[in-house]
């Protein structure tokens, strides 16, 4: 024999009541779901105001490259440089140009980006850009697609910066190609890779080519 449950649980719960309980409930998750989502966009917000002065020093430095790259071959019979060693210094005077702004800035908070290395005098040198033209299949691919409107030097630190300040961790990989980027907030989802091509113009990468 079943034994009745003592005081307000021997009771059925009134329908209102359980209908009123998911509300708040509902209610709150909404709610929290709003003010992360807020904090995530001011923090983008902030961290692309910050990043504007940063990516025109950057276009210098993606313009120092490009010439760099073609004084080189000018200087070699249109052969192209096989390694970054072979430009500095006497076409990239300073290796210490080969990290974004960017990336310098958030280094000093402690938060270090995806980056390589070049070794220039037994010293290691940090690299943030993506030197196309030194990853033969990608460049041979990107010169059949696009000729010489074909990425050469491509800075991804801008999007990574504001990604890290939205979310407080480093991108996921393919964060940014068209699968993944509407998953963010809208300032990660509009901000994208700076890039000069071949032909020397400076403009934004293509979710495509990341």
């Amino acid at each position: 024999m079943k034994k009745r449950l003592p005081g307000i649980l021997s009771k059925r719960i009134p329908p209102w009541v359980i209908f009123l309980v998911a509300i708040i409930v509902g209610g709150y998750v909404l709610v929290t779901h709003l003010v992360k989502v807020y904090a995530e966009r001011n923090a983008a917000d902030h961290e692309i105001a910050l990043e504007q002065a940063e990516i025109s020093e950057c276009k210098q430095r993606l313009l120092l490259f490009y010439n760099a790259w073609k004084r080189y071959r000018a200087d070699h019979k249109g052969a192209e440089p096989t390694t970054l060693e072979s430009l500095i210094p006497k076409y990239i005077p300073d290796p210490n140009l080969l990290v974004c702004p960017t990336v310098a800035r958030w280094a000093k908070k402690g938060v270090h980006f995806t980056v390589g290395t070049v070794t220039i005098g037994r010293r290691i040198y940090p690299v943030s850009y993506g030197f196309r033209w030194l990853a033969s299949s990608t460049n041979a691919y990107d010169i059949k697609k696009e000729g010489d409107n074909a990425p050469l030097v491509v800075c991804y630190s801008h999007e990574e910066g504001v990604y890290w300040a939205a979310y407080h961790r480093p991108p996921p990989i393919g964060a940014f190609n068209w699968g993944q980027r509407g998953r963010w907030v809208a300032p990660v989802r509009h901000t994208y890779a700076l890039v000069i091509r071949r032909n020397g113009k400076i403009d934004t990468l293509s979710p495509d080519d990341e």
